[in-house]
């Protein structure tokens, strides 16, 4: 039995509990993420990707939702970039 009251109804392509989806799913920006309170760090970037999705990306991945980097943080050190070179 899995240890997952959303288990049975849940229809986000990528499980943290099901093992055969990780290995063959794709997850798009506008699809279902899961909703366990225990969720590994990659269901944690789906959240973020959700808010600020990549362009241009077709389905992700675990792998590939792994090696995104956080677009927040990197603009915010372009913004500090910026306005130190606009003197």
């Amino acid at each position: 039995m899995v240890d997952c009251c959303y288990f049975e109804h849940c229809t986000a392509p990528l499980c943290p509990l099901d093992k055969a989806s990780l290995k063959r799913a794709t997850w798009f920006p506008d699809e279902p993420i899961c909703r366990r309170r225990d969720i590994p760090g990659w269901v944690k970037k789906q959240k973020e990707l959700r808010k600020r999705p990549p362009k241009n990306s077709g389905g992700l991945s675990v792998a590939a939702i792994l090696n995104m980097k956080q677009r927040h943080n990197s603009g915010k050190a372009d913004k500090k970039r910026i306005q130190l070179t606009g003197f």
